[in-house]
């Protein structure tokens, strides 16, 4: 009698913690505009000079100029299009590689910058 008026209590329980929305939520206690940089405004572009390196040398970056104009800091980077592709078959590897040997197999390796490693083989790139 005693297990099943506990159990009673408990389906009890399930079925209205069920019937309850579970939402949760943080309320917004306030807002405030923060001046981000305080060393000037962008209204008098002649108080603003740019200087363009490459990463953190002092070579100077060919694709990039920065300006101030129309109360704004911009910075364009305009590289030319490239569309080159070249295409190769690696002719070893390790056992757990993907079979890409001497000749198409579908499996494909793809690398998004100019640093590729290669051995074994003779590479020539245009």
């Amino acid at each position: 009698m005693g297990y099943c008026r506990a159990a009673s209590v408990l389906v009890a329980l399930f079925i209205t913690s069920l019937s309850l929305p579970v939402a949760f939520g943080d309320t917004v206690i306030s807002s405030e505009e923060v001046e981000i940089l305080e060393a000037g405004s962008f209204q008098i572009p002649s108080e603003w000079s740019f200087e363009t390196t490459t990463g953190f040398s002092t070579d100077q970056a060919e694709y990039t100029i920065g300006m101030v104009a129309d109360g704004e800091m911009s910075f364009t980077h305009a590289r030319p299009d490239n569309f080159a592709e070249y295409t190769s078959w690696a002719s070893s590897g390790c056992s757990s590689c993907n079979a890409t040997f001497g000749e198409p197999d579908g499996y494909y390796s793809w690398s998004k910058g100019p640093d590729i490693t290669d051995e074994g083989d003779t590479v020539t790139l245009d």
